[in-house]
Parts: structure tokens; C-alpha cells; sequence
């Protein structure tokens, strides 16, 4: 593993995001499953948004994820510890303009995977 340094959130999101894809799509191959636990905060908030949107959300077969939270997340949110986290949760925290869009590209993404 390497250390990188970034000139910007921006620039880490993306380089983040590919490291992730790649990732995912190797845990898929070989086990058939790629899991991940999210963090809250705001650091994280751009390289989220960026697995909702083009290019990163095609790429990775969402149906093969399981995502956990983390407790900072729970609490964040105050969300019950037995609650599994779901696209509706996920789209209660995106804002309402973007919500349709994102629920159409899940939907693409999930019948494009089925099709695998």
C-alpha cells in the first residue's frame, strides 16, 4: 500500500472511488460478495455521492454489496443498531431534487446486474 497525498477532497474522493470499484469487483470474482462499511461524517459525504452517479455506479454489481454502517453512522442519524441499512434510508439522505435520479440509475444498475 502506498500513501497518497491530494491537493484536494475532490481529487481523494475519485482516487478513493476507483480503489473501491476495483476492489469490489474483485471480492465479486472470487467470492461472489463484496462487503463495506461506510462512515459517517463529512469527509466521506463527495466519494459517497460519486457511487450514485456515473461513471462509478456501473460499474460495480450493486446486488453482489453488503454495506454496514458504522456506529458513528447509527448515531449520526439516530438510527437503531438492528436496522439494516436499505436504498431507502440511503435516498432519505440524498436531496429531494437528486432522489429520482438516483433511483433510476440504482434501478439500471440492478437490472443491468441481473442480467450477469
Amino acid at each position: 500500500m502506498q500513501i497518497g497525498i491530494y491537493p484536494d477532497i475532490n481529487s481523494l474522493s475519485h482516487e478513493a472511488a476507483q480503489f473501491i470499484v476495483r476492489l469490489a469487483n474483485e471480492a465479486t470474482v472470487s467470492r461472489g460478495r463484496f462487503s463495506i462499511a461506510l462512515s459517517g461524517g463529512s469527509t466521506p459525504k463527495v466519494l459517497y455521492g460519486l457511487f450514485a452517479t456515473e461513471p462509478y455506479l456501473g460499474q460495480i454489481n450493486w446486488l453482489s454489496v453488503e454495506i454496514f454502517w458504522s456506529d458513528e453512522t447509527y448515531n449520526i442519524y439516530e438510527y437503531d443498531r438492528e436496522l439494516k441499512p436499505a436504498l431507502e434510508l440511503i435516498l432519505q439522505r440524498i436531496h429531494p431534487d437528486d432522489r429520482d435520479l438516483v433511483q433510476q440509475a440504482f434501478d439500471r444498475t440492478s437490472d443491468a446486474s441481473a442480467h450477469i
